[in-house]
């Protein structure tokens, strides 16, 4: 009875460690498709973004001004200048920030990410009309923009916050899933701070214990 009182529940501690593996698991897969989504909206800004259609000529965002958003002008500029320096760069962060599984980073960028496309769209609709633009007249460029920046805006909701029992660094996250399938007793001294409990094993019982148990 003495033994069976002096044993820890190991029940906890597996459970425990099972949910940090989980919970490690799935951040780790949000991360990673954040960090597609970032790179898919800095490639979209190097790319064709509307068909010809009528007066409107086949563009992309390299070459419009977006400093005309101060009159909400569509004018021409360098490519320094242009909206695809700041596509480029809310990917660049929307990236960067799903390799650390920030949901400040991602969050805030894909919304900018989102709001650039939705303003350039606007002032190429406002500078070529009558010439309708359609959904139909978008090309590779501004839907890889607006996908990627729609499911990074709504992957930023599912990317949790680090567990407290988890010591598991954002860029470790990936390599977490390695050990989401190994049994606790596996993992001594690894990145969750795991080991063994030596008081959890049994003590060795001394031959004639019992007999001096009886005697007292």
């Amino acid at each position: 009875m003495e033994l069976i009182e002096n044993l820890p529940p190991r029940v906890d501690s597996y459970s425990q460690v099972g949910k940090v593996n989980a919970m490690t698991s799935r951040r780790s897969l949000v991360a990673g498709l954040i960090t597609l989504c970032g790179g898919a909206i800095a490639a979209g800004a190097a790319l064709p973004w509307v068909d010809a259609d009528g007066t409107r000529p086949a563009s992309g965002i390299t070459h419009t001004a977006f400093g005309g958003l101060r009159h909400l002008t569509y004018a021409h500029s360098a490519v320094a200048t242009s909206f695809a320096v700041v596509v480029a760069t809310a990917g660049v962060l929307v990236f960067v920030g799903g390799l650390a599984a920030s949901r400040m980073l991602t969050g805030s960028f894909s919304v900018i990410a989102l709001a650039t496309a939705a303003l350039w769209i606007y002032l190429n609709a406002h500078h070529y009309r009558p010439t309708d633009l359609r959904y139909n007249d978008l090309r590779l460029g501004a839907w890889l923009t607006i996908a990627g920046g729609l499911i990074a805006a709504v992957a930023t909701i599912r990317l949790r916050r680090k567990d407290a029992s988890s010591d598991v660094a954002p860029w470790e996250s990936l390599a977490a899933l390695a050990d989401s399938g190994r049994h606790p007793s596996e993992v001594k001294g690894d990145r969750r701070g795991w080991t063994p409990d030596s008081s959890a094993r049994p003590r060795p019982r001394h031959p004639g214990g019992n007999q001096a148990t009886r005697s007292a």
